[in-house]
């Protein structure tokens, strides 16, 4: 573990859901909209226009198509990153 001490840990934890409480309100009071896109092996989420978030999608598993070609594994489908 990161943490040697369990306080420690605990201000991590409160600071991080600090943090995403935050944002969240943030994000509700400028009205955005967020929209998800899935791929064939990602999701991604994003307050840009759903054609941006297409791109960047299509993008993304160029890269990945690039790296199981350089890099070859036995499985290539696995979920884990």
């Amino acid at each position: 573990m990161i943490f040697k001490s369990p306080k420690l840990h605990a201000c991590f934890a409160a600071m991080a859901l600090s943090l995403l409480l935050a944002t969240q309100v943030c994000a509700r009071d400028h009205g955005e909209v967020w929209t998800s896109v899935q791929s064939k092996n990602f999701l991604l989420v994003g307050n840009a226009a759903e054609r941006d978030i297409l791109k960047v999608a299509a993008r993304l598993e160029q890269f990945r198509a690039t790296f199981m070609r350089l890099l070859p594994t036995e499985q290539s489908d696995s979920l884990c990153p």
